[in-house]
């Protein structure tokens, strides 16, 4: 079984998803897995994909399990744009960053990498 109770907090960075964390250093860390947000998107929200060592297995488990539907994950540095609740690109003003749209096949879940478009820095 996966544990992540010592994750740190990410507090407001997923809105749906495996990423909301209780923040104080002085309690007990807890996990908890975010179902009901604001519902804007109909996906889970991975953050930190790169920076976490544990977020992606628990992304992988928890959108296999089917407590969270399919998820879209960003490295650091990386952002999602949308129209409506269409995926169109992802976007970087670093190379190697990627974002990746994790479902569920069966009883396990599947990852696919999209290639950010690297932004233009001034």
């Amino acid at each position: 079984m996966l544990s992540i109770d010592d994750l740190p907090s990410t507090a407001g960075c997923a809105p749906l998803g495996a990423g909301k964390y209780r923040p104080s250093s002085a309690r007990p860390r807890r996990r908890y897995t975010v179902t009901n947000g604001l519902g804007f998107l109909p996906y889970g929200n991975g953050v930190h994909y790169d920076s976490e060592a544990r977020r992606r297995p628990l992304v992988h488990q928890l959108v296999a399990d089917g407590t969270l539907p399919t998820t879209h994950c960003t490295d650091d540095g990386v952002g999602l744009v949308y129209r409506g609740t269409e995926l169109v690109e992802a976007v970087s003003e670093q190379d190697g960053k990627g974002a990746f749209i994790v479902s569920r096949e069966g009883d396990r879940a599947v990852e696919e990498r999209i290639e950010p478009r690297r932004l233009r820095t001034p």
